[in-house]
């Protein structure tokens, strides 16, 4: 079996995502937010790590996550399937 497609993520910053409390909302939370590159910048909305995964793996291919840290982009690969 060959290796599926990739789609890359590129880290964007913070999302603010709703927290909840034993099924309340309670306030809200920021985690890492991606998207992916379009021709003319980001595409938006930005997901967090776990909804790119979830979009990778309705599309039927690997999310490749990057960022670029110092001037030098570090890869992070996650399997979706």
């Amino acid at each position: 079996m060959g290796k599926l497609p990739q789609v890359v993520y590129w880290y964007r910053g913070p999302v603010e995502k709703p927290k909840q409390v034993k099924g309340r909302p309670a306030g809200y939370k920021f985690v890492d937010g991606f998207s992916e590159q379009g021709a003319h910048g980001p595409c938006y909305p930005w997901m967090t790590r776990r909804e790119c995964l979830l979009d990778a793996r309705k599309r039927g291919v690997r999310a490749l996550f990057r960022t670029e840290a110092r001037g030098q982009e570090q890869d992070q690969v996650a399997k979706a399937g």
